[in-house]
């Protein structure tokens, strides 16, 4: 997300998910993916999931969610896969006021 963010708008979150175990490593598909998403100033968590149809998948071992930005301050973010290519990874984004 290089674009700056405001209360209204949504986030795309991005995850790349690879297959560690070969040498080069290549994009794969886990058996499960969970994004949750964490507004740090109120506490509101939001999770997403593959199974639940709230993560997308573009491509092999590409994925995306959006968030909706209702709250203003940083937010955290953490991708978790688990069975086949299990991982994590987190990250983060700031949600501004209004424009």
């Amino acid at each position: 997300m290089t674009e700056p963010l405001y209360v209204g708008s949504v986030a795309r979150v991005e995850a790349d998910v690879y297959n560690n175990m070969v040498d080069p490593r290549v994009l794969a598909n886990p058996t499960t993916l969970a994004l949750t998403v964490t507004a740090v100033l109120t506490g509101v968590v939001s999770t997403y999931t593959l199974a639940g149809g709230t993560v997308v998948l573009v491509s092999t071992g590409v994925y995306y969610a959006l968030h909706p930005c209702v709250s203003v301050g940083p937010h955290t973010v953490k991708w978790v896969s688990t069975g086949a290519n299990a991982a994590a990874g987190p990250g983060a984004f700031e949600v501004l006021a209004d424009a």
